[in-house]
């Protein structure tokens, strides 16, 4: 897996990779801060924890856009967000997979949106797989004073309805049938 971002450094095969000068304090999940970075295509993000906070996989803080994806065995013991935790600004999940992520019952084990005091926080997804959560749910939105939205770009699959995607394609309460993950390449 590889994830780049200005603000820490880089992720691969599950470690951090920090560059030269840089300092990181929490090596369990990667921040995304205001108008910064992206996703690589066909990356991974799995087997991280958060043990005593949120977003075991991706914590989100502004706009950001994840591509061609896979966020698979993370986990929040403490709180929502075993995949992914966002707050302020759009986030933008495409062709992307989340899949036996896991956060504490009743919260989300895949991505959960949330304000605190104010924002309007936006997640949409456009054909992505949403499957298999353990303890919480795919999809949550947390408001305390603020207005998250979940937002459809279509053809979406959510085996547990909790995203309520209803866009032309989408696919709730369905089973995508997904294998192990794995390394399948034929190099």
């Amino acid at each position: 897996m590889l994830f780049r971002s200005l603000y820490q450094g880089w992720i691969i095969s599950g470690e951090l990779v920090v560059p030269s000068g840089r300092t990181i304090n929490d090596l369990t999940f990667e921040w995304v801060h205001r108008g910064m970075p992206w996703w690589d295509p066909a990356k991974e993000i799995s087997g991280n924890v958060a043990a005593t906070d949120v977003a075991g996989g991706l914590r989100s803080l502004g706009d950001a856009n994840i591509v061609n994806s896979t966020f698979s065995g993370n986990v929040s013991t403490a709180w929502h967000g075993g995949a992914i935790f966002h707050t302020d600004g759009q986030l933008t999940v495409i062709n992307s997979t989340f899949t036996g992520n896991s956060a504490p019952v009743g919260t989300a084990a895949g991505i959960v949106v949330a304000t605190f005091g104010g924002g309007t926080p936006n997640l949409t997804l456009t054909n992505t797989i949403l499957a298999n959560p353990v303890g919480g749910l795919n999809c949550a939105i947390e408001n305390q004073g603020g207005a998250g939205t979940i937002t459809s770009g279509g053809h979406n699959i959510d085996d547990d309805g909790s995203c309520n995607l209803t866009a032309l394609g989408d696919q709730p309460f369905t089973n995508p049938l997904l294998d192990p993950l794995a390394n399948r390449s034929r190099s």
